[in-house]
């Protein structure tokens, strides 16, 4: 299985520790990450945590030069905990650009040869650029835009985003909520019941996750939304049956 995994701030970042980096949570990641691909499955991960990271230890650092520091604490934990698995590991950054026409089949081909060398590429967009491309970056909105678009771009199978609740809910925030448990088409009462998230680590909220799922559905890519903090939650989601773990799958349109 080809499968496009994206983790978002929210997750990553740690005001708590040195690096500014959730070392406990990204270790746990790798562990998954690293028994998938022992199972033969194709792995891309999309990681957020650059900026947020970079600007842990002081908010306000210019956010490009957060980005500068930040990807390279992320990538440099990322490494010491894929080293332990002894997988091999890429980086790509992108910016929207990459992902338009003229450049795509370029990106594509890439991301495709890390898998015939049996490595895990790890994307992340690439925020350290000039400000007019910062503007178009906005609209990946914490990089669940940009999953969507390499999930695509690759023929992935599933895209897996990994955030910090469990799912879509139905009146979320009540005591009665429900989560949805399958979405067999993203319409307009979808749209409605993401509303943004109030969240001064990530830029994305869950309309931007929906969105993501629209476009990813759209072409023929399952997209499930889980909850990062639940242990074992992404082999739950790739080995077992969908009722074995909380979450919202959105199904692809046929």
């Amino acid at each position: 299985m080809r499968i496009v995994i994206k983790v978002g701030s929210s997750l990553l970042s740690s005001a708590q520790t040195t690096s500014g980096l959730d070392e406990t949570f990204i270790g746990h990641l790798v562990q998954q990450i690293g028994t998938l691909h022992q199972q033969g499955h194709e792995i891309i991960l999309v990681t957020s945590g650059a900026v947020a990271t970079g600007m842990i230890k002081d908010k306000g650092y210019p956010p490009a030069r957060a980005a500068m520091v930040g990807q390279n604490r992320l990538m440099n934990v990322y490494s010491r905990f894929f080293d332990q698995l002894s997988i091999r590991i890429g980086q790509a950054l992108y910016t929207y650009y990459d992902l338009e026409d003229d450049h795509k089949f370029c990106t594509q081909e890439r991301l495709l040869q890390g898998f015939k060398w049996g490595e895990v590429t790890i994307v992340n967009a690439n925020d350290a650029v000039m400000d007019e491309e910062l503007k178009a970056l906005k609209d990946l909105a914490d990089n669940d835009k940009l999953s969507a678009k390499i999930a695509v771009l690759i023929k992935a199978d599933i895209l897996v985003i990994m955030t910090d609740v469990d799912g879509l809910f139905c009146d979320y925030g009540l005591p009665e909520a429900e989560l949805i448990k399958e979405v067999p088409l993203i319409d307009k009462g979808i749209i409605q019941l993401a509303k943004k998230t109030d969240s001064t680590i990530s830029r994305g909220g869950m309309l931007s996750k929906i969105e993501a799922a629209k476009l990813a559905t759209a072409k023929e890519v399952e997209v499930a939304l889980i909850n990062g903090k639940e242990p074992s939650i992404l082999l739950k989601r790739i080995n077992g049956p969908r009722d074995s773990y909380p979450g919202t799958t959105f199904l692809t349109r046929k």
